[in-house]
């Protein structure tokens, strides 16, 4: 990019302070044109320009205007999200328009003098400026009712206004109420304030679903890849604060649940295969290192089997709370047993594979409600973490909303209980909250006749409190790891 005639040369270019009620961070100066690369590496963007706007409470902000290719459609929200892989949170800009040209001088050069009036110009152009400024209000009040706070803005940043993991749930099933669609769970990682989820809102394609999603981009070279396992309307925002903890030069990568409206999900094995295409999209060689939550871990360690087999390196596997049912000997019998006989009965494959998983299925739930009752007092339950004490929903919203999360509870117990670790060589660090330890579902013990280089380690907390109330006793072991 060319930056003749530019008001904000990359000496004089300076980044405002961080939104959303942060402490204020010194102004940066920076060269536009490495935004701009990144923007361009995008396979559906021309052109790209970055330039500063007035903004009524920061006093300036950072636009880009974007030029499309023949044919190609992207939206803004996929844009920034490009952006995020390389680029860090403070210099991507919170507002993308799409135009047909840049300005430009007889002689090429861009006229950077004008893209302000001409981002400008667009903005008072929208022919969805009277639905935007609607939902915009109308969030703002879902956002201070629910946040307690008068003073919020719709260009604060959701993390930054108290705003977390539990209350993240209730606004976005309010937000979807209000614009009559379905909002993807994890979309405050995209849009973290009211005007960028609007913009998603209004653009077309802006509410598409991804399975990899940048968290951080940090500036080291080794990214952590991990798998939150946490389906239904969570949206993995419970690592934030093991983020932080980390610091800024951890590049991390959140690989959201795989979910269908119906039917059956593919296999474990099908899905970490998909996992891993999303892996080395980022980072096409090891070593690797990966972790997952839950049933997560377990996808993060058939993932991390995968890219061994074909290959590469995996340094590392941090697994915290995986389901250890499979890796019993009865279990692993009964399930080795099962696929023997069922294709035996003459169906074929995919009607094999249904009846597997609901044999597998059953035996889980079987013992998983022993383990319920067996449940040391005091622990968090799952379904309080989901439902905070709030102004109450509707019967039928509720009745909705517990419908789906049975719906997607079965169609993820399927093909975990149908899964069958292998042993590996790759190391592997399990994490147990003291709070789980005891229970069946979670006992470390099994893992160690699979895993040659394991490191079992306990940590204070529950199922997900460890990430939240008590994290900082596992940051200190996950630093631990990835520096060792």
């Amino acid at each position: 990019m060319d930056n003749h005639d530019s008001p904000y040369s990359a000496a004089t270019m300076v980044l405002p302070s961080a939104p959303g009620g942060c402490e204020p961070k010194r102004s940066e100066a920076f060269d536009p044109s490495a935004i701009e690369e990144a923007l361009l590496r995008h396979e559906a963007v021309a052109e790209a320009a970055i330039f500063l706007v007035p903004h009524r409470q920061f006093g300036e902000e950072l636009a880009a205007l974007v030029v499309l290719r023949p044919d190609a459609k992207v939206a803004g929200v996929a844009l920034r999200r490009h952006l995020r892989l390389s680029v860090p949170q403070l210099k991507i800009p919170r507002r993308v328009r799409f135009v047909s040209a840049l300005p430009r001088a007889a002689g090429g050069e861009l006229l950077r003098a004008q893209l302000p009036a001409l981002f400008l110009t667009e903005l008072e152009c929208d022919p969805q400026a009277d639905r935007r400024a609607q939902l915009e209000a109308d969030l703002l009040e879902i956002w201070r009712q629910l946040l307690e706070r008068n003073d919020i803005t719709i260009d604060d940043e959701y993390w930054t206004i108290g705003g977390d993991h539990r209350l993240a749930l209730r606004m976005l099933v309010e937000a979807e109420m209000l614009v009559g669609e379905p909002i993807p769970e994890s979309i405050l990682f995209d849009a973290p304030s009211i005007r960028e989820l609007v913009d998603c809102v209004i653009e077309p394609g802006g509410l598409e679903r991804v399975l990899l999603m940048p968290v951080q981009a940090g500036s080291s070279d080794r990214p952590f890849f991990f798998i939150d396992g946490e389906f239904g309307r969570g949206g993995g925002y419970f690592v934030r604060k093991l983020v932080d903890l980390l610091g800024p030069d951890q590049p991390w990568f959140n690989l959201r649940p795989y979910a269908l409206p119906s039917g059956s999900l593919p296999s474990y094995q099908a899905m970490s295969k998909g996992y891993v295409d999303l892996i080395k999209s980022v980072q096409q060689k090891g070593p690797y290192r990966l972790g997952g939550h839950c049933n997560g871990a377990i996808q993060a360690l058939e993932a991390a089997e995968q890219l061994r087999a074909g290959g590469d390196e995996v340094e590392l596997v941090i697994m915290v709370e995986p389901y250890s049912m499979n890796a019993r000997w009865p279990l692993r019998l009964l399930l080795r047993t099962v696929r023997l006989v069922v294709p035996f009965l003459g169906r074929d494959a995919e009607t094999s594979r249904e009846i597997i998983g609901r044999i597998m299925r059953r035996t889980w739930l079987s013992i998983l409600d022993y383990d319920k009752k067996k449940r040391a007092p005091g622990a968090a339950r799952f379904d309080a973490f989901y439902h905070p004490t709030m102004p109450p929903l509707s019967k039928g919203t509720m009745q909705h909303l517990k419908s789906e999360e049975e719906r997607l509870a079965i169609q993820n117990l399927k093909p975990l209980a149908s899964y069958l670790p292998r042993a590996t060589r790759i190391p592997i660090v399990c994490v147990i909250s003291q709070e789980s330890k005891g229970r069946l579902r979670f006992k470390a013990a099994p893992w160690r006749a699979h895993f040659r280089k394991l490191d079992v380690v306990e940590v204070p907390g529950g199922h997900f409190s460890c990430f939240a109330k008590y994290v900082e006793p596992l940051a200190e072991h996950w630093i631990k790891r990835l520096k060792g």
